[in-house]
């Protein structure tokens, strides 16, 4: 925290108040994003920052931690919802996801007046027509201030490249091909 809060002071004093926090998993371990945050706050910066920020929807576990990262300037989260079927989104994390209330934690992260961009994914292992209509439906029920919708890539290192790999599948030849924008783009799914 000692050196990233270093970086922000050198962000502030050039003026910067809007920051993205790239870390997908900002808010998975409160020791570490608790004291970057109780130093964001000592220095009054969160009163002026419009940060947004990443997180599974598993992870936004009290009101305490959300009052916490909003004064510290975190006004959007980013979250890993994945999926409107909950029997896709346990296969897909295989135990790593814990099963809980999408509709109640959007609900706290708003009273905790923090805004939601909603990640979902289609094309998960076990997805058919129904549950990707279950995930659009969720997003509509959910109504988050912006959402986006991803096709599944089979990412080196995910179960996924693993199976496409066995299959003999066509994959790219650079991480570049695994981009949504790169020309090289493969998409088998």
């Amino acid at each position: 925290p000692e050196f990233i809060i270093k970086e922000f002071d050198k962000l502030f004093e050039l003026g910067v108040r809007t920051l993205r926090i790239s870390d997908e998993m900002f808010l998975l371990n409160k020791k570490f994003y608790d004291p970057l945050c109780r130093l964001l706050i000592e220095r009054g910066y969160g009163e002026h920052l419009n940060m947004w920020a990443y997180s599974r929807v598993d992870t936004v576990k009290t009101p305490e931690s959300l009052e916490l990262i909003r004064k510290a300037g975190i006004r959007w989260l980013a979250l890993g919802i994945e999926s409107g079927s909950r029997q896709v989104r346990l296969q897909a994390s295989k135990g790593k996801f814990e099963d809980i209330d999408i509709t109640q934690v959007i609900q706290r992260i708003h009273d905790a007046d923090i805004e939601v961009i909603a990640n979902y994914l289609f094309g998960l292992q076990g997805d058919d027509m129904d549950s990707m209509n279950a995930t659009y439906d969720l997003s509509q029920e959910l109504c988050t201030s912006a959402w986006n919708a991803y096709a599944v890539m089979a990412l080196p290192g995910s179960a996924l490249y693993k199976i496409a790999k066995t299959k003999g599948y066509d994959l790219p030849k650079t991480y570049a091909g695994y981009s949504f924008f790169s020309e090289d783009i493969k998409n088998f799914v």
